[in-house]
Parts: structure tokens; C-alpha cells; sequence
């Protein structure tokens, strides 16, 4: 069953984490409405597959979110790093990392300029609508013909 933001946002808070809105205003995978999400602790302001990171780091200034995140959210391997966190040195264990990502001490490192992070982004958004369409598709059972089960594109399973 589908939970509301508001319960998981309680469940991560209660086992010690901080609860992050990611890409929120981003046209394919945003949140509709950000006061669902009231409780939360910060927001995702550099996506490498978001359009809108722009605005989420004026909506996270405009409303004082200290806690702001960025990420690669890579569907595929070559993305992966392309937007980090970085934390100061005296960071050692887990108490460290959330009380610097608390207190807005972490650094969001981008490592392709927002251009190239906008293509490939795009590209990242596509590759996972595709690979989700085909993962959707061989869970339905329907009869097909056989000169289309022969084009198949093979699930991760089989790759």
C-alpha cells in the first residue's frame, strides 16, 4: 500500500535520518505539492538529472532549508559521480556526516558543467523511462504474436 510523505518522513526521523525531498520540481519525477512535505528536513538541489535545480535552491534559500543535497541519481554507470557530497575531514563516523549534513557543512561538488549535466540528465531520465516501460511490459501477461516476442528487448535478468 501506498504510504504518505508525511509517514515515511516520521519513519526515517525515528530511526535517527534525515529526510531529504529529492528533485522535487522536476517536470518527470517531482513532487506535486511541496507542503506534503512539510517535515522534511532539506531538499536536493543538484540533481544531475533534474531541469529544475535552479529553482530548487531558490525555493531551499527562500524558505532557510539548511540541509540541501545533490546527487548523480544514476540509472547507469557512467553517471555515477557526476554530482557528489563532499564533507570536511573531521568527519569520521555516522554521527559526523548527519551533523555536518544537518548543520549545512557539506559541499556539493559537480563534476560536469550544468550543460553537459542537462543532456545527459535527459538522457539518464530516458534511459530509465525505457528500461521501466520494458520491465512493465514483461510483467503483463498478455498474448503476443510471435514476430514480436522474437524483438523482445531482454529484461536485466538476461542481459
Amino acid at each position: 500500500p501506498l504510504r504518505s510523505a508525511c509517514e515515511i518522513i516520521r519513519d526515517i526521523h525515528d530511526q535517527g535520518g534525515i529526510a531529504v525531498v529529492a528533485h522535487p520540481f522536476d517536470i518527470c519525477r517531482g513532487v506535486e505539492r511541496m507542503e506534503d512535505f512539510g517535515e522534511a528536513d532539506g531538499l536536493e538541489v543538484c540533481n544531475f538529472g533534474a531541469v529544475f535545480n535552479r529553482k530548487a535552491l531558490k525555493y531551499a534559500q527562500a524558505h532557510q532549508i539548511r540541509v540541501r543535497t545533490g546527487g548523480s541519481d544514476a540509472h547507469h554507470w557512467t553517471i555515477v559521480g557526476n554530482v557528489a557530497l563532499g564533507f570536511p575531514d573531521s568527519c569520521v563516523n555516522m554521527e559526523d556526516y548527519l551533523d555536518s549534513l544537518k548543520k549545512g557543512e557539506c559541499e556539493i561538488v559537480v563534476r560536469r558543467n550544468y550543460l553537459a549535466a542537462m543532456a545527459m540528465g535527459g538522457l539518464n531520465i530516458l534511459y530509465s523511462r525505457i528500461a521501466s516501460v520494458t520491465r512493465y511490459r514483461e510483467l503483463v501477461t498478455v498474448e503476443r504474436p510471435l514476430w514480436l516476442e522474437e524483438a523482445r528487448v531482454p529484461s536485466d535478468e538476461t542481459r
